[in-house]
């Protein structure tokens, strides 16, 4: 591709070289809409740009850089937001695939570096849409980052790479469920004895509301099911307070990005911000799955300090983890539960052996230990 024309009369500069990666991203958003209009049965794919705002923006100082060649102020580019847009493809080789939604934001650098991406697909697990979204970002370095500062336009091979992967993993799940549907109660077995849990105590949250989300990222990504117990600051309240405290319910992942039912009506819902401790996460789904989040608490960011700073977690405990396939004769295995809910804790250790119980993981401590590591599992 031919370097785009610059603005005459001036030289290089740090705002110059933003302008014309601005260009850059601004002609492939339209050459994105050109190739991806859309249709009814989604044959030719669709892109639809999610910030017309910040398209316009960034179109008005790109126009106005182009007519005057006048570079623009540092914190001009500095308001400007990502562009964003959302590619839907059908996912091909099948009636039946459904489609994969690729969400696409470019940075500043673009194309000098990687856009970020998220993916969705209508048909297909999460984890397939996690493996898919595992696969772009490294194809997208190789076209961006990987060449340097100027980088490469990458979208549209980005498209077909999503397509391609898209329909190896339908592939993978037809053959999955055909191989199921031929030794059915077999698969029933083997899937419940890959089935794992895990009960990890976090000592306290202080970015209560940014915790959680993280944690909900996490679980979707990888495919699991959680259920987190809090409590108030300054340890569990005591049983007194449960005794006149309203009832309590459940709080469910799809109260995430609204308000929460009113309180008049006895919800409690996940932390609302600030401080909360003895924080109980009770987490299911594949092993692989599992060890996963475990490593990703212990090692990313997800809380932060009295200060104010990112940190990662340094006070929590795995007290149990083990496969349904490990349940003890005599012991019933840990109960069905599906999505990602949030319930506040009152009435101390009782209330906490109660939840335990309820999960028939209450074997995890005894005594002084009950809510302790356990030294192994």
């Amino acid at each position: 591709r031919p370097p785009l024309p610059r603005a005459r009369g001036v030289s290089v500069t740090a705002p110059l070289a933003a302008m014309e990666r601005l260009q850059r991203q601004l002609m492939e958003f339209e050459v994105m809409e050109s190739m991806y209009p859309g249709d009814d049965d989604l044959t030719t794919g669709s892109f639809v740009v999610q910030n017309p705002e910040g398209v316009e923006a960034v179109r008005a100082l790109v126009d106005a850089w182009e007519a005057s060649g006048t570079e623009p102020a540092v914190e001009a580019l500095d308001a400007l937001a990502p562009l964003r847009g959302s590619l839907t493809l059908a996912v091909p080789d099948g009636d039946a695939r459904g489609t994969v939604t690729l969400r696409v934001a470019l940075p500043r650098e673009y194309p000098g570096s990687a856009p970020a991406l998220e993916v969705s697909a209508s048909h297909l697990p999460r984890r397939a849409a996690t493996e898919i979204a595992d696969v772009l970002e490294r194809f997208a370095a190789t076209l961006t980052s990987d060449l340097g500062e100027d980088g490469g336009e990458c979208l549209m091979d980005v498209a077909a790479k999503a397509q391609e992967t898209a329909s190896s993993c339908a592939e993978r799940e037809e053959r999955r469920r055909a191989e199921t549907a031929s030794s059915a109660t077999r698969g029933d077995d083997e899937d419940d004895a890959d089935a794992c849990h895990a009960v990890v105590r976090v000592d306290h949250m202080n970015d209560s509301k940014g915790y959680v989300r993280t944690l909900q990222k996490w679980c979707s990504n990888l495919g699991l099911d959680a259920r987190l117990f809090w409590s108030d600051p300054n340890g569990i309240a005591s049983a007194a307070s449960d005794a006149t405290s309203r009832p309590h319910k459940a709080w469910t992942s799809e109260d995430v990005d609204g308000e929460p039912e009113s309180a008049a009506r006895g919800v409690v819902g996940p932390p609302s911000g600030g401080r909360v401790e003895n924080v109980f996460i009770v987490v299911g789904g594949d092993g692989d799955g599992v060890q996963k989040f475990l490593t990703r608490l212990r090692t990313e960011f997800v809380d932060v300090d009295s200060k104010g700073n990112k940190c990662r977690e340094r006070q929590s405990t795995v007290l149990c983890r083990r496969f349904a396939s490990q349940t003890k004769e005599g012991e019933a295995p840990v109960p069905a539960f599906a999505g990602f809910e949030c319930e506040k804790v009152v009435g101390g250790n009782f209330a906490l052996e109660g939840i335990l119980k309820r999960f028939n993981l209450l074997h995890v401590g005894t005594g002084a230990e009950r809510f302790q590591a356990t030294g192994g599992g």
